[in-house]
């Protein structure tokens, strides 16, 4: 059976067919990853992946185009839903899209990035 992480993060932007910000899982396969609502999932390639980046999001804002665009004049991202400040940002830059996701403690959301960044090195190891 495959090696599956599941993390529940609050997602941003960047997949066209989520339109509604909201808590989505973050599967991490052997050779994939997906993120998952409660009616869909997406699924890519670890090949997607350009690059991953993670960081206190007032930072990732002063420091990556398509975080400060996105997340233009605000100065901390609120989960209403939560009554939640998110102030970390877990930012996956795929060939063709920029998918986001945001938390309010850095825990959870970091130890995603680092099994993301982890499953996407082996599998690039492995090619070559």
């Amino acid at each position: 059976m495959a090696n599956i992480s599941k993390y529940n993060l609050y997602y941003i932007s960047g997949i066209e067919e989520y339109r509604r910000r909201a808590m989505y899982t973050l599967n991490i396969k052997e050779d994939c990853f997906a993120v998952s609502g409660i009616f869909k999932s997406k699924e890519f390639l670890f090949d997607e992946i350009v690059d991953i980046k993670y960081g206190e999001i007032n930072f990732l804002k002063e420091t990556i185009d398509i975080v400060r665009r996105t997340l233009v004049d605000q100065v901390s991202l609120i989960d209403l839903r939560n009554n939640r400040k998110l102030n970390y940002c877990l930012v996956i830059f795929l060939k063709n899209q920029t998918i986001l996701f945001g938390e309010e403690y850095d825990t959870l959301i970091k130890k995603a990035y680092e099994n993301l960044l982890n499953a996407t090195n082996k599998t690039r190891k492995k090619r070559y």
